[in-house]
């Protein structure tokens, strides 16, 4: 079969699937996967971690000039995934990453590694715990500087959501154009998120602290 068509063959399959396939079959596969230039999407869910591991040496590190989405759940893979011997500013060709299933203790070094993304324009974070501090959390998303999306879910102590409100400095200006807070928000903080979105054409916040229906600012 000619390259057009395994190539073919292979934009109707799950790109894991597809490595773990064809990759040791012989060399010949392993140039096709390795050598293209078409931009490629990464979903990683059930993977072991030996697994990921393997993925990532044999396949992901080398294609890392082609990958433009990352999609990454279970919390043991998003650790692994982002841990500083990974180096996720190596794919530096990301456009779309989402993350789901991450702990609240990983986030900060998470949101670290993702300033060294020039292209990434929309990343989804779902945190299954708790955050303590959402100043250090926003914070690190405005500094994205080409962020036009964003979708993030978290959980906040509700003892502790009156307080917990924004405190950001005046000359922080964010990108973002899109931005979807699936969690509780602190209605004092409101005047603090507008000034920082100066293209802001949506704003939908699921749980304002004083009210129980979802708001939506356009």
């Amino acid at each position: 079969l000619s390259h057009e068509i395994l190539y073919d063959i292979f934009e109707h399959i799950d790109i894991y699937d597809v490595y773990q396939i064809f990759f040791n079959v012989n060399q010949r596969f392993q140039g096709l996967l390795i050598d293209s230039s078409v931009p490629i999407q990464i979903i990683i869910t059930n993977l072991s971690i030996p697994n990921v591991e393997l993925y990532y040496k044999n396949f992901l590190l080398p294609n890392k000039h082609r990958i433009n989405l990352i999609h990454v759940s279970n919390p043991f893979i998003v650790h692994t995934f982002f841990l500083p011997s990974y180096g996720i500013s190596k794919f530096s060709k990301i456009e779309i990453l989402r993350v789901y299933d991450i702990k609240s203790t990983y986030i900060k070094n998470t949101l670290d590694c993702l300033m060294d993304l020039p292209e990434l324009y929309s990343l989804t974070i779902n945190v299954i715990d708790n955050i303590d501090d959402i100043n250090i959390f926003y914070i690190k998303i405005f500094g994205l500087s080409k962020l036009a999306f964003c979708q993030v879910e978290y959980k906040t102590i509700p003892s502790q959501t009156d307080t917990n409100y924004l405190v950001i400095d005046a000359t922080i200006f964010s990108p973002l154009q899109q931005f979807i807070i699936n969690a509780d928000f602190p209605t004092n903080s409101l005047d603090i998120l507008f000034s920082c979105f100066p293209q802001i054409r949506r704003l939908s916040i699921d749980r304002l602290t004083s009210s129980t229906t979802k708001e939506e600012f356009f």
